[in-house]
This record gives structure tokens, C-alpha cells and sequence, in this order.
């Protein structure tokens, strides 16, 4: 703890540099300053001395919905064009999770903009969880697979994608994103989860 005397809160200052304030039964107050969480601490009953903390933020994670569409021991995969990561390798239909949405509804919307068709969240079901380290951050990635969708398989998304097919399972191509190949034979080992990029 650090000593800050002559701290005093008012209803400006208790919202700290970045307008966020928590009020709580010791008067804890917490406001951010680039990395680091400054946490204020005084007694209710003795507003002078107080002591402040600092704590590193939490770093987040990206977190990532995959589909394994699986049909006839073949899988549907995607040649990635054009997109400035991995182009000319396969990968499966996935994309980021925009935040405010589950894991199987993100990954429900991100199958429907990228192959056309409909899958209802409830219809996914995770089947291997990945924790990647990349080159800036570090992601969750979660694969599932689906009991039914509705529509047509299409490829909705040609400015990213210039080829879109089923391989076997066990004859998967040689040009493909290391880590997706990786989660395809974790899962049909029965792994739940593995790491990829420590």
C-alpha cells in the first residue's frame, strides 16, 4: 500500500480520471490509468490517512466459435483468401465473438454469414476448447458441431474464401491452419481440451 495523505472524496473526484467509481461498504473507490488499477482505499470513519493500491488490469481474452460440420466422416473446410492471415491454407467457418452473446449464439451467427446456412444456438454443442497463445494476445477457442441446420451450403463470403468443400476426416490437406488440424484430431481422439503457441 501506498500513503496518500489529504484524499478527500467528493462526487467528482470519487469517479476518478476515467468517470468509473465503485462505492462500497469500506468506500472503496477504483479508477484506471493505462495498465494499471489505482484502488483508493480510506475508512469511513477516519477519511485521512487513506492508502491506494495499484493493481494490473486483467488482460483480456478473444474469444473465437468454430464449427466442425461434419457429414458422411467428411468435414467442411474453407481456403482463406485475401484476408491477411493464413490466405491459402484451410481453415473451418469461425469467427470472433462481438461481446453480449454466448459462445454457441456467436458461433450460430458467424456460420450463417460465412456459409449461409441456419443453425440454432441450442443446436451446437461444444466439443473441444483450445487456449492459444498468438503472436499479441492470447485467445479461447471453442469448436462444436451441430445436430441440424436449415438452408444450403454456400460460400456468402467469396472475398474471404476461394474454396469451400468436404475433405475426409482422414485425409485432411496438407495446406491448412496448424491449429485448426491440431483441434480436428484432438477431437476425434475425444480430447476436450488442448494448448496451442506456450
Amino acid at each position: 500500500f501506498r500513503r496518500c495523505s489529504g484524499y478527500r472524496e467528493s462526487e467528482d473526484a470519487s469517479r476518478g480520471p476515467s468517470g468509473s467509481a465503485r462505492r462500497g461498504r469500506e468506500h472503496l473507490v477504483d479508477y484506471e490509468r493505462s495498465e494499471i488499477i489505482y484502488l483508493v482505499i480510506r475508512d469511513r470513519a477516519r477519511p485521512n490517512p487513506c492508502y491506494t493500491l495499484q493493481m494490473r488490469k486483467n488482460f483480456p481474452y478473444v474469444g473465437s466459435s468454430y464449427l466442425f460440420l461434419i457429414q458422411d466422416n467428411k468435414i467442411l473446410l474453407q481456403r482463406r483468401f485475401q484476408t491477411g492471415y493464413e490466405d491459402g491454407n484451410y481453415g473451418i467457418p469461425a469467427g470472433h465473438l462481438d461481446g453480449g452473446e454466448t459462445a454457441r449464439a456467436g458461433g450460430a451467427r458467424e456460420v450463417s454469414e460465412e456459409i449461409g446456412v441456419t443453425i440454432a444456438s441450442e443446436d451446437m454443442a461444444v466439443v473441444h476448447v483450445m487456449h492459444r497463445k498468438a503472436a499479441n494476445d492470447e485467445r479461447i477457442d471453442f469448436f462444436m458441431t451441430a445436430s441440424k441446420y436449415t438452408g444450403i451450403i454456400t460460400n456468402a463470403e467469396p472475398h474471404k474464401c476461394d474454396d469451400l468443400q468436404f475433405f475426409p476426416l482422414d485425409a485432411l490437406p496438407k495446406n491448412m491452419v496448424e491449429y485448426v488440424r491440431l483441434a480436428i484430431e484432438a477431437y476425434r481422439r475425444g480430447e476436450f481440451y488442448s494448448e496451442y503457441g506456450w
